[in-house]
């Protein structure tokens, strides 16, 4: 039966008036068709409309910053930060089937709501990381891995579901979140330009009616108070090898599930290209990214930090908890007169060698590469270690 407020109708009636040479009765259908199109409310109609509308207004000149505009308007994006559940729906269940097909369950309604809530707000692309990333597929996983921060530092919104928190929860209660613990979280809040936060019950936190919670005095003081760092700061850093210090003590206050997901959350803060994901790996993952960014910066700060030294490299931590104490123990060595950074610069090369010594006092506060003496080397190009 045709639907008299639908379009699509329309144009199935105009293609068998057509196909049957009926051609007056299709060009009528086709007009009642495109007022249909004027009135509609469907998103999905829209585009069709701008498209419509840039062509009958530029016959004469091609106004290509205006296309772009549209183009971008029409494509932005809004991405899902949360805590990973049990349960999650994957991209090789919403690629068959519709999203709100999904089988009832708490992680489905997760994804449900947050797409009617995108919708609401007048975007056409939803993006959340359980479902749009084909894990199976190393390739794509990888892509992924790196690219996640320019991905969320490119959206127009981020939503942040925060389970375990309602709203008559008390003040601070972002801070004390389990959103609030996670290494991947860490990145999408540094990321995003604009972020509206969502209690369990999907009601805004404290009933903030303001367009982007980054920008709440609530907020800011909650993440301050929690991090460390004051809001613009945490505004400020940007991918690569800029602020290294203060991202790494930021990252050692997190948690994952796996091991290696303290060194992967942070690929795309580092920029840290050519790094393969390696599930199973352990403590090596930290070790190689580490290495990395030690590599390309020089900054030999990074061997500042107190605690159980990597199977990787004994210059390197275990775990990136230790980093915790990482500025403490820059502060001591740059004014120790036995310091570990010497007016004449080391420089990591990457390779193994043996270490003699190296000049450095309390020796419990700042970790001291010397204690293996099987592992590495101080020599005049720099600290070296070798597979």
């Amino acid at each position: 039966m045709l639907d008299p407020s639908s379009p699509w109708g329309y144009e199935i009636k105009h293609a068998a008036l057509h196909k049957g040479g009926d051609y007056d009765n299709a060009v009528d259908t086709l007009e009642v068709m495109l007022t249909k199109m004027a009135e509609s409310h469907d998103l999905d109609v829209q585009p069709l409309l701008i498209f419509n509308e840039l062509v009958s207004s530029m016959t004469t000149c091609i106004d290509y910053v205006r296309i772009k505009r549209e183009v971008r308007n029409y494509f932005s994006y809004v991405m899902l930060s949360h805590k990973w559940e049990d349960n999650e729906p994957l991209f090789q269940q919403v690629v068959h089937m519709a999203v709100y097909d999904l089988e009832t369950s708490p992680t489905h309604d997760k994804l449900q709501t947050f797409c009617k809530i995108v919708r609401y707000e007048g975007f056409n692309w939803a993006w959340s990381d359980t479902c749009c990333i084909d894990k199976p597929d190393h390739f794509v996983l990888q892509e992924a891995l790196v690219a996640m921060f320019r991905w969320y530092q490119g959206s127009a919104m981020v939503i942040v579901f925060l389970r375990g928190v309602h709203p008559s929860s008390p003040c601070g209660a972002l801070a004390g979140s389990i959103w609030n613990t996670r290494a991947w979280t860490l990145q999408e809040y540094i990321a995003a330009k604009v972020i509206c936060f969502y209690t369990e019950d999907w009601t805004l936190y404290k009933g903030l009616k303001m367009p982007n919670h980054k920008e709440s005095p609530e907020v800011i003081s909650e993440m301050e108070q929690t991090t460390g760092v004051s809001a613009e700061q945490l505004m400020a850093l940007r991918p690569g090898l800029s602020s290294i210090r203060e991202k790494l003590r930021l990252a050692s206050t997190r948690r994952t599930t796996w091991v290696e997901d303290a060194a992967y959350s942070l690929l795309g803060i580092f920029s840290a290209i050519g790094i393969p994901a390696i599930y199973g790996e352990g403590e090596a993952s930290l070790g190689r990214l580490l290495a990395n960014v030690l590599t390309r910066s020089g900054d030999m700060s990074i061997l500042a930090w107190a605690g159980e030294s990597s199977r990787f490299n004994s210059c390197l931590p275990a775990r990136i908890s230790v980093m915790m104490m990482m500025i403490y123990c820059r502060f001591l060595i740059l004014n120790h007169h036995h310091s570990l950074l010497p007016f004449r610069p080391y420089q990591w090369t990457g390779q193994r060698r043996h270490v003699d010594s190296l000049p450095i006092s309390d020796s419990h506060l700042v970790h001291s590469c010397s204690h293996r003496r099987d592992d590495v080397q101080q020599t005049t190009g720099g600290l070296r270690r070798t597979a």
